[in-house]
């Protein structure tokens, strides 16, 4: 899954739309204040992944991962998380909001190749949330860091966030990216260290009694690490020396219409475009999505989201069609999710993805980008 898509998940309908919602009064008598100030949260999961990629570039062609004759790698990827989270006031004004976040992963795959992904994924945040006046958004200051420890040494990394957020209207992170080994020359982006600033800007109006509508624009400068190997330095046109800096820019557009208490409705537009000193890495995509969303009187919601997308690499020209014409990748995707409340505050969550993949491109070297990628998810979590 190329990087980008990353940005389309946040982008998704969240889970807690109602919540976000609460502009309108008949949804606020469903939003209740926490009143604890310490809360402890578990959770499994058990994921089944026909794609799986890592976040990393798996050609069968080049990588011990995958096969000429099944160039996807499946796997089951169970998981076990505890949160703590604890809010602690320190004035009237004043909140200071700590979590930990404690996750282990293990992979099962085709003879036991996935092995080296097992491993511990930590993370510790700190929050300052100030309030300076009731007709006023929360200033929020933030710390984060995350430590990722796998069995293969390879993939270790910490990483470092710093964040300021103004109510919903703007965000602002920089981020900072570092391996445990930052010298050995890497087949990756993605396995070097990177440094990144993102800001969020946000504007939230409503049309009619029932229709919400949102714009969001985002843009993050990325700058990468060069311990990178000759392959990839000479496919992606880089120097010797040279760092490659993205610029990515992200408009959305969303209208959510509310016919009732229990349904929503959502159409979003989103358009993405990757700016990068290296032309290779040039490119724009579209998404056009619909989302619905229900939530029955016990408690219990179901969401379901149709997408289409279409990325194009103007720098990437076919192999065997017109050298005019460029690189195409087409997705569409079908995402539904179902919750259950059970006992004892217990609640069991299933999900299935659907995403599939074409590209513009004859050869058969490329003829693992067209694929299907199948997700099955069940997850069960105490709150």
């Amino acid at each position: 899954m190329p990087p980008f898509l990353f940005f389309f998940f946040l982008l998704a309908f969240p889970f807690t739309s109602l919540a976000q919602l609460s502009s309108f009064p008949h949804l606020q008598q469903n939003i209740k204040a926490k009143q604890q100030n310490i809360k402890v949260k578990f959770q499994t999961n058990s994921t089944y992944d026909n794609h799986i990629e890592f976040g990393l570039s798996i050609d069968p062609n080049t990588s011990s991962l995958s096969g000429r004759r099944v160039p996807q790698i499946q796997s089951l990827i169970n998981q076990a998380r505890i949160d703590l989270q604890g809010i602690f006031p320190i004035s009237q004004l004043l909140d200071v909001k700590t979590q930990l976040k404690t996750q282990l992963e293990d992979y099962i795959g085709r003879d036991d190749k996935l092995d080296n992904f097992n491993g511990f994924n930590n993370t510790f945040s700190t929050e300052f949330i100030l309030r300076l006046s009731d007709q006023l958004p929360r200033l929020r200051f933030q710390h984060q860091i995350q430590r990722l420890n796998r069995e293969d040494d390879v993939y270790d990394y910490v990483e470092n966030q710093i964040g300021f957020q103004f109510g919903k209207v703007f965000k602002y992170h920089l981020r900072f990216r570092s391996f445990d080994d930052d010298q050995t020359r890497r087949e990756d982006f993605l396995l070097v260290g990177s440094r990144s600033q993102l800001g969020i800007w946000q504007l939230q109006f409503g049309i009619l009694k029932n229709l919400l509508g949102r714009f969001e624009y985002q843009v993050e400068h990325q700058r990468y690490k060069d311990n990178l190997n000759n392959l990839v330095l000479g496919i992606a046109k880089i120097s010797p020396g040279n760092l490659r800096t993205d610029w990515k820019h992200l408009f959305t557009t969303r209208l959510i219409q509310i016919p009732t208490d229990q349904i929503i409705i959502q159409e979003d537009i989103n358009f993405f475009q990757n700016n990068s000193n290296t032309s290779f890495y040039d490119f724009v995509s579209f998404e056009f999505g619909g989302t619905g969303f229900y939530r029955m009187a016990d408690g219990h919601w179901f969401k379901l989201r149709l997408s289409a997308l279409q990325l194009n690499f103007k720098n990437r020209k076919t192999i065997f069609q017109s050298q005019s014409q460029s690189r195409i990748n087409q997705q569409i995707g079908i995402d539904f999710l179902m919750s259950r409340k059970l006992a004892n505050k217990f609640s069991l969550l299933l999900g299935y993805q659907l995403v599939k993949n074409r590209i513009n491109e004859k050869s058969k070297i490329l003829d693992f980008l067209n694929y299907y990628h199948n997700i099955i998810s069940i997850k069960l979590t105490y709150d």
